[in-house]
């Protein structure tokens, strides 16, 4: 049974259920990712978080097999062919809270989680109105 929410995420209209990794980019100011559509390449995500990710945890998806076979056992193998997740009630924000003697306040956060080709994408955002910014990049749009 899984104590965390998992809700797919669907910020923008007509999104693909397959993308990949193209970069990612970490600095002071914000924290992007450039995400590519597995069966159109032409088809690109860039996804700003303007606030930057307090953190964030790239993982090879092999060491998140245990995670994906849980999701699949309470939500059914669908749900996980889907990228896009917010998750609530994190057991690894809830623990972050307690390390940093509640200086972090998972309340304050938004877990977002992206399932991709072979990496699994944890980022934690502080809540904001707008979220992240996401621009489509595509022949169709061009």
């Amino acid at each position: 049974m899984l104590s965390e929410t998992w809700v797919q995420w669907k910020p923008i209209p007509c999104l693909e259920s397959k993308y990949n990794l193209k970069y990612l980019l970490n600095n002071l100011d914000t924290f992007e990712l450039r995400l590519v559509n597995v069966s159109d390449t032409n088809d690109e995500l860039l996804i700003i978080f303007q606030h930057s990710s307090h953190l964030f945890q790239k993982t090879n998806i092999k060491f998140k097999k245990k995670t994906l076979d849980n999701l699949k056992s309470f939500y059914g193998s669908a749900f996980i062919e889907w990228n896009f997740f917010k998750v609530t009630n994190l057991k690894y924000a809830q623990e972050l809270e307690k390390q940093s003697a509640e200086y972090f306040k998972a309340k304050d956060f938004t877990h977002y989680v992206f399932i991709l080709n072979d990496i699994m994408l944890e980022i934690l955002e502080i809540n904001t109105d707008e979220g992240p910014e996401i621009t489509r990049k595509s022949a169709k749009n061009t």
